[in-house]
């Protein structure tokens, strides 16, 4: 009877992803993150992929830690007894999924190409072998600032990535991506992975090559992307410890080596072992011999400086989780050892102090998950080879379907170490920081969303460009009204307050405590079945002791799908008037099909961009050409990217073809 009430209510539900939420929740985090991300990242290198509905693993689902093993079950047979889903809505008629749980995974849901819809059919489908082929090239000009400085880039300014994935569902994945950034010369950077699912009894996922990891709530170990200052309760809860096979084609943030999923009865867990070069501040000293300063976590090779460096340290890391399963959650063990050739031994400075040093660390830590009725909690201690420690607890309730509450607590010493970590906090590292964070997400009325929170937070030690211990608060309001197909429109408020040195060029600094605010209004409008059009006004406010600055944002999407012949085309207009970096604005722009943008926008001028897409039953073929004018600079951008002149301009060209 569900079925049928699902199918009958399909033709007025669009196919697809709304990709709204996910937009908000990646500026969000790239606040957080001050910026420090490349100019164009690839989204297979985030774990806010898109989850497809009707190709997605068990293991896949499962490694995304969203999902109770319960629900799991129950997707899974849901799926085998009535075939593919149809529209994303249908995911209610599955047995265990409630609203919360749809609303937190729904800007993730994808529901992908038509089957029939007989179970036969299905297994039949499910064997076959998919292939995928995508080139894309790009290029700014006027040439950028690196290949005209002292220390030039040595490559061409040419950007290039290529990806080739061989897929055969239920069986195994083989992947491989080449990347060349611009400025850099030969070779390319290259990236494999070959993804065995049940290979043999116990073992669920066998992975050779390139992958990425997570364990626990990432105190010791991660590789996840978010910092989990969000209004999404399932980004902050990670979940059962997870490896997946590395899909981007970004330098950094990846182990290469063997990964293994395993389980068996009540146990489950995970296994890897890592043996790569990475690029490091090579030094030299008659009494030290050589070592390294700090390691180029973006593995960029396009100076002399970065080409000599390249490659410099050896880096071995393993590690292992066992986690054993409860009737209402689970208790896991993790542990991770790391190893480099060289000795790390960063610039001494105050702020420093509690750095790693050395040339090896190990880590272990004890994380659970408990649910009863609506309840969950969530935790993780985590302890050096030095017993400095880090600890982070939570609790998530739902006591109606209508409202979520979260409430976490940290507290991770300045003289606790790690390596490769990812997890709950400012600056999403488990060092330094102790703080109170509380959520609130509620449907208070149909159609209407309230979500608010709160981050409380000190840091017992210095920081970089603060030199004393220091405070901090985070508050974020948003309301949002959603009319399916229809309007959608939400207002966004958000203030931050800080300690930060004063910028006095006095011997002994004094600490200031700025308080920076942005406030935003975002409406999407459906005029007609096959146009969207976006409108989204962002002020921004910096009171710093008796000076007080303002910036303004207006930008507009038009955004145009056409069904025959199948192409797309989206257009944005940007105004902007933003005196200072300090009031910086960051927005997502979307880029050619896989990748995004996140450019800081600052001074004053206008942007644009136009991407036309023509998709076809074996392929697509897009454009991107972006021109952004500012009048009172002489430069647009920052250091060795920055380009010449008022006017900067960026073109690419991207060719996927699946056979």
């Amino acid at each position: 009877m569900w079925r049928m009430l699902f199918l009958a209510i399909a033709p007025s539900l669009l196919l697809g992803q709304n990709t709204v939420e996910e937009e908000m929740w990646l500026e969000q985090e790239v606040e957080n993150d001050d910026g420090f991300l490349p100019q164009q990242i690839d989204k297979d290198d985030l774990p806010f992929s898109s989850i497809l509905l009707n190709s997605i693993t068990e293991e896949e689902l499962r490694s995304l830690s969203l999902l109770s093993e319960e629900q799991i079950h129950s997707f899974f047979e849901y799926r085998e007894h009535f075939g593919p889903f149809i529209v994303v809505e249908e995911l209610r008629a599955v047995p265990l999924f409630d609203p919360t749980t749809i609303q937190n995974i729904q800007s993730r849901l994808l529901v992908d190409r038509a089957f029939n819809w007989s179970p036969s059919s299905w297994k039949a489908s499910s064997m076959e072998v998919r292939r995928k082929t995508s080139i894309r090239i790009g290029r700014t000009f006027p040439k950028k600032m690196g290949f005209l400085q002292p220390d030039a880039y040595q490559g061409n300014p040419y950007l290039i990535t290529g990806k080739f994935t061989l897929d055969r569902p239920g069986k195994f994945k083989l992947g491989m991506a080449i990347d060349k950034d611009a400025g850099e010369g030969l070779p390319f950077h290259f990236n494999k992975h070959l993804a065995i699912e049940q290979p043999i009894n116990s073992i669920n996922l066998l992975v050779l090559g390139d992958y990425q990891f997570q364990m626990g709530q990432g105190l010791i170990g991660g590789q996840s992307f978010g910092s989990g200052l969000t209004f999404s309760p399932t980004l902050l809860v990670k979940g059962r410890s997870a490896i997946r096979p590395k899909r981007g084609s970004t330098e950094g943030n990846y182990q290469s080596g063997i990964g293994i999923e395993w389980s068996k009865r009540k146990s489950m867990g995970i296994a890897f072992i890592s043996y790569r070069n990475r690029n490091g501040n090579l030094k030299n000293d008659s009494l030290l011999g050589s070592y390294v300063t700090s390691i180029n976590q973006a593995g960029l090779s396009r100076t002399l400086n970065e080409i000599e460096n390249q490659n410099t340290l050896k880096y071995l890391l393993g590690g292992f989780n066992w986690t054993f399963n409860l009737k209402k959650g689970f208790i896991g063990l993790n542990s991770i050892y790391h190893r480099f050739s060289r000795p790390i031994l960063p610039v001494i400075r105050p702020y420093n102090q509690f750095i790693f040093t050395g040339n090896q660390l190990f880590n272990f830590s004890l994380n659970f998950q408990l649910q009863v009725k609506g309840h969950l909690w969530f935790a993780e201690s985590a302890f050096d080879h030095y017993f400095n420690q880090a600890h982070l607890l939570g609790w998530l309730l739902s006591p109606s379907k209508n409202l979520d509450l979260v409430l976490s607590f940290r507290n991770y010493s300045p003289a606790y170490q790690s390596i490769e970590t990812r997890t709950f906090g400012r600056f999403g590292k488990a060092q330094n920081e102790n703080g109170i964070f509380f959520l609130l997400k509620a449907h208070p009325f149909p159609n209407w969303e309230l979500s608010f929170f709160n981050d409380i937070r000190k840091f017992p030690w210095m920081r970089f460009n603060v030199h004393a211990p220091s405070i901090g608060n985070s508050i974020r309001w948003r309301i949002q009204y959603n009319k399916k197909n229809s309007m959608q429109i939400y207002a966004d408020f958000r203030t931050e307050k800080s300690t930060v040195n004063h910028t006095s060029n006095t011997k002994f600094k004094s600490l200031i405590f700025p308080q920076k605010s942005n406030f935003r209004i975002q409406m999407i409008l459906y005029p007609t079945p096959h146009l969207e059009w976006r409108i989204r006004m962002e002020n921004s406010y910096l009171r710093e002791k008796q000076t007080h600055q303002k910036g303004q944002l207006l930008s507009q999407d038009f955004i145009l799908k056409l069904e025959r012949p199948s192409l797309d085309f989206k257009l944005r207009l940007t105004l902007f008037d933003i005196p200072s970096y300090a009031l910086r604005i960051y927005q997502y722009e979307h880029q050619l099909a896989g990748f995004f943008g996140m450019p800081a926008f600052h001074g004053r001028g206008i942007g644009w961009y136009f991407i036309p897409r023509w998709k076809t039953s074996r392929g697509l073929l897009e454009a991107r050409i972006s021109r952004q004018y500012k009048p009172d600079v002489q430069s647009i951008g920052s250091q060795s990217e920055a380009t010449v002149g008022k006017r900067r301009m960026d073109i690419g060209l991207q060719f996927t073809f699946v056979w």
